[in-house]
């Protein structure tokens, strides 16, 4: 998920073009309107220079959505499975656990 909603997007893009198409004052409006103390801590120019581009090519500054299926292997099921070996022996390593149930190492520690 993104630090950052449709609303700071659209306010920056906002401000990008109200202010002549600049990227520093619309990164200081942008700190100054969401009350942002440090600059470094607001969107950097980079990112407000992508949500601009990203608005030119598609009428929109959200992230477009990935295609295909969501990799998730943290179903009920996986959890479940993990929990039930952690019952049955606790003393089992990681990577040992993991190749055991079939599932990614990260996985495992994961859950």
């Amino acid at each position: 998920m993104s630090q950052w909603s449709g609303e700071h997007r659209a306010f920056a893009i906002e401000a990008f073009f109200k202010s002549n198409d600049s990227y520093v004052l619309a990164r200081r409006q942008f700190c100054s309107h969401f009350n942002i103390r440090r600059i470094g801590d607001g969107p950097s120019v980079n990112l407000i220079r992508s949500w601009v581009e990203r608005f030119r090519a598609t009428a929109s500054a959200m992230n477009t959505p990935r295609p295909g299926p969501s990799r998730s292997s943290r179903t009920p099921e996986n959890i479940e499975l993990v929990e039930r070996s952690l019952r049955e022996d606790a003393r089992l390593s990681i990577r040992k656990r993991a190749a055991s149930l079939g599932l990614p190492r990260a996985i495992v520690h994961e859950i």
